[in-house]
């Protein structure tokens, strides 16, 4: 949940530490889900090892692409 004392951290870690230290904020869950996380390489983090080799992009461009189609 990133920084116990509130300090810098991703903005996931900052909903997650805000939930936990404001529990009068009222939290909404919404069904179905009205959103969803596309499959992408990073742009935040440091690159993975498979990400790092050129001669794969184009592969792993259509793989993440298709992954997108199916998830949908």
């Amino acid at each position: 949940m990133g920084d116990p004392a509130g300090g810098p951290m991703h903005v996931d870690g900052g909903y997650s530490w805000f939930r936990r230290e404001n529990p009068d904020v009222v939290t909404v869950k919404f069904i179905p889900t009205m959103a969803y996380q596309r499959a992408s390489a990073t742009d935040i983090a440091e690159r993975s090892r498979i990400d790092r080799i050129p001669a794969l992009a184009p592969a792993l461009r259509a793989y993440r692409a298709l992954k997108n189609k199916l998830v949908k």
